[in-house]
């Protein structure tokens, strides 16, 4: 192997690396997303919490009637979800949901569980813990 087929080697390997740690990055940082979402998620039945969901490539808009007022269920099927951006090479974007037709109105403020809402009050305290990060 030549010296410019070994750096070469060096240079993809380190590529390869770098992609990796930049994956596991986002799978953090969207996970912390979800955990605070679903931590901070008003809760009266606990139908809210247990709609939100996490999915690659394409929002998944699926509600359902069950309920998570513990959000035990709801957090350990997105972390499995949210886990399989590992496989991918291509960069698809997460995407966090919910497609209760009342989500709208309580992430404005609706309810006084959450008068500042919920995903952008979670993206924001993502943002202050995340800035910085260095991959």
């Amino acid at each position: 192997m030549s010296e410019a087929d070994k750096f070469a080697a060096e240079i993809d390997a380190e590529w390869k690396a770098m992609q990796m740690r930049a994956r596991n990055k986002v799978i953090e940082i969207t996970d912390f997303v979800f955990g605070n979402i679903q931590r901070i998620s008003p809760v009266d039945t606990g139908r809210f919490r247990a709609n939100w969901n996490a999915a690659v490539g394409i929002p998944d808009p699926h509600t359902t009637r069950n309920t998570d007022k513990r959000s035990s269920s709801t957090l350990a099927r997105a972390r499995g979800k949210i886990s399989e951006y590992k496989h991918f090479t291509n960069w698809p974007p997460i995407y966090i949901s919910n497609g209760l037709p009342y989500a709208q109105r309580l992430e404005d403020g609706y309810s006084k569980q959450a008068p500042k809402g919920v995903a952008s009050v979670s993206i924001a305290n993502a943002n202050y813990k995340f800035s910085g990060v260095e991959i």
